[in-house]
């Protein structure tokens, strides 16, 4: 599993996509569907919508390596 584990909940390792402690439960700061369909890294052999199964962005992948590829 690609996310990063924080205290709050998995977050994308490139930080497209943060758990937000003020969104109600927990929910994230951007639409993780709008976001990963944008990635690179996204897995669309996956079914369904899983955070766990479609990130594939490696766990230390930085922002400026992702905008190098």
């Amino acid at each position: 599993m690609p996310l990063r584990p924080t205290i709050y909940g998995d977050e994308c390792p490139l930080g497209s996509i943060k758990i937000s402690i003020e969104a109600e439960e927990g929910g994230y700061d951007n639409d993780p569907l709008e976001v990963c369909l944008g990635c690179n890294f996204y897995d669309s052999s996956s079914e369904g919508f899983n955070l766990e199964e479609i990130c594939r962005c490696p766990p230390t992948m930085t922002v400026r390596e992702y905008n190098k590829i």
